[in-house]
């Protein structure tokens, strides 16, 4: 009974179909720099603004650019640790390939410059890394890859 009745109300509620698609809504007014609700009154800029998604694909390329070639070695060492196969020996190729190229123009210098200091502040701090039971790196290679030769 109960569901009879709730059903007799709902379609007595029921509006008429309207055949009439509804209409669009007015478009929003531009709003300039000078009239938002900004606590710091700005007045317009003399020239309008870049678009935002020119200056984030500007600086990603211009990232890009620098990190391939000032960071040579992380991508060939990126590519030694690839595992086996035809494919990844092609990319150790290109990448050992493109670490001689960027290092005959001089643009690997920055990255060993700073790693000789670093080896040098760690070997003062820590004696070489022999001491207090750690490794250093070339024992470190040596164990973790017996093939290679030194």
């Amino acid at each position: 009974m109960l569901r009879e009745a709730v059903a007799a109300r709902v379609s007595e509620e029921e509006a008429p179909y309207d055949p009439a698609p509804p209409t669009p809504p007015p478009p929003a007014p531009e709003v300039k720099l000078g009239e938002t609700l900004s606590p710091v009154d700005l007045p317009e800029p003399p020239v309008p603004l870049p678009h935002g998604l020119r200056w984030t694909t500007m600086a990603i390329a211009w990232a890009t650019l620098t990190l391939f070639l000032l960071n040579a070695h992380a991508l060939r060492d990126w590519a030694y640790r690839l595992p086996p196969s035809e494919t990844s020996a092609k990319v150790v190729v290109l990448a050992e390939a493109w670490f001689d190229t960027v290092d005959r123009v001089g643009l690997n210098r920055p990255v060993e410059t700073m790693h000789g200091w670093w080896q040098g502040m760690r070997e003062q701090r820590f004696g070489g890394g022999q001491g207090n039971g750690q490794q250093g790196d070339d024992a470190r290679e040596q164990s973790s890859n017996p093939t290679r030769s030194s």
